[in-house]
């Protein structure tokens, strides 16, 4: 994820399993092309040693900050897309809904 994040991103592990990149400026399409890219080179890339070849996967969520959204409000957004991305089978990235302007994940 450093390796992919700008020297003015923000990468950080938020909870157990899950991490966040913050990234200013970034609108849905940018956040999801991003977040994709990530998947991809995830699934190409990565084998942890012993797996028998198990694949390794991410799911993620993408939302973009909106004018009066509180630091909670953003991560909630990002959060409800993680978890749609996860009932919709894993290994996907999905924009916020209530975000969304033009992705159609």
């Amino acid at each position: 994820m450093q390796e992919q994040a700008r020297n003015h991103d923000v990468v950080g592990r938020y909870g157990g399993e899950e991490f966040a990149i913050l990234i200013p400026g970034a609108n849905e399409e940018t956040g999801y092309k991003i977040a994709e890219k990530l998947r991809q080179r995830v699934a190409d890339e990565i084998e942890i040693p012993g797996s028998e070849g198990a694949p390794v996967t991410i799911s993620a969520g993408v939302a973009a900050h909106r004018d009066g959204y509180k630091k909670e409000d953003w991560f909630a957004a990002a959060d409800a897309a993680l978890y749609a991305a996860k009932r919709a089978g894993r290994n996907r990235v999905m924009v916020n809904e209530l975000t969304q302007a033009t992705i159609k994940p």
